[in-house]
């Protein structure tokens, strides 16, 4: 098949898929026009302002797990600094490809003096053990929310086999770039994390996972009531429906798929009003806090120059 025939395939694939999905949740919407007009719509400012603070909590406990690893590779690195690498390159995962994301990040850590190496390791740690964290979080959600015992035992077996996923994976990414390496006459480099820093990892992003549901309970309850029953039927359909959106490579930052995604898990239990309503204001509170974790990472980021120039100003006196 011939490339720009793929590429405009995807491309065309991707809107249709984007529209597919907006288009549900405006329809669910739609069909629960008559339960949102007799349960109106009112916003707890505090409770919302607290899921804010708590998903923010969620984005330093990522900022813990790439300090975790770039300690484990010998690199001394403050937390702020691994903070700003992530959340200043956060908004490359609106561009197709979500590849921009892991190359912006590895591009800032090179620029504060960190070996690319080790971020390009601290990205596919945390994008692993973050999914074994979830999927930990998903088991224990499902016994909350009242499903079958064995659900749980099964996620958990999932949880382990990524587990040995993510000590056995990194060896083979390892050997592949060194590789590649090779035959462009680059020495070779060093991906793999102790299993010490392996379980560090796992344990940090599973209570990031935690936390980041937490704060999307607290999102909801700022809109209407919610119970033990309700707050884990909604961490159970929060976490699926980000990680479908998240592995839906093609569209950027899972607009439109993870909505749809949420609005159909929340259906059976809310009404599809809410429901709709829900997914719609999850994407704006989402957006929100990752737009202040810019704002920071560019303060923070800002900071590094002027002590560079400082230190250059010095050593030029």
């Amino acid at each position: 098949m011939n490339t720009a025939f793929r590429r405009v395939a995807l491309r065309v694939f991707m809107i249709f898929l984007i529209a597919v999905s907006l288009g549900f949740v405006v329809w669910q919407i739609r069909l629960g026009r008559s339960q949102l007009a007799a349960q109106p719509l009112t916003v707890s400012p505090g409770l919302l302002a607290a899921s804010l603070a708590v998903l923010l909590v969620n984005f330093l406990l990522v900022a813990l797990v790439w300090r975790v690893v770039f300690r484990d590779r010998g690199e001394s690195v403050r937390l702020r600094d691994t903070f700003a690498i992530i959340y200043a390159a956060q908004l490359g995962k609106y561009v197709p490809g979500k590849v921009w994301l892991f190359l912006g990040q590895v591009f800032l850590a090179e620029q504060l003096g960190y070996r690319k190496a080790t971020a390009l390791t601290a990205t596919v740690v945390q994008n692993i053990s973050g999914s074994i964290g979830a999927v930990i979080v998903i088991a224990v959600s499902l016994l909350g929310a009242g499903y079958d015992a064995w659900l749980f035992w099964v996620s958990l077996a999932v949880a382990a086999v990524g587990w040995a996923a993510l000590i056995v994976m990194p060896v083979r990414i390892e050997r592949w770039v060194n590789r590649w390496r090779e035959k462009r006459g680059k020495e070779a480099i060093v991906l793999v994390v102790s299993p010490g820093a392996v379980a560090r990892t796992v344990l940090l992003m599973t209570a990031a996972w935690v936390v980041h549901c937490a704060a999307f309970v607290l999102l909801v309850a700022s809109l209407r009531p919610v119970g033990w029953t309700d707050a884990c039927r909604l961490a159970l359909a929060y976490n699926f429906a980000y990680h479908v959106a998240f592995y839906v490579l093609i569209v950027p930052g899972g607009i439109g798929v993870r909505e749809g995604a949420l609005t159909w898990l929340l259906n059976d239990r809310f009404g599809a009003g809410w429901a709709g309503i829900v997914s719609v204001v999850q994407r704006l509170w989402f957006t929100a806090a990752e737009l202040i974790a810019f704002a920071i990472s560019l303060a923070l980021l800002g900071g590094v120059v002027r002590r560079k120039l400082w230190r250059r100003k010095k050593e030029v006196a």
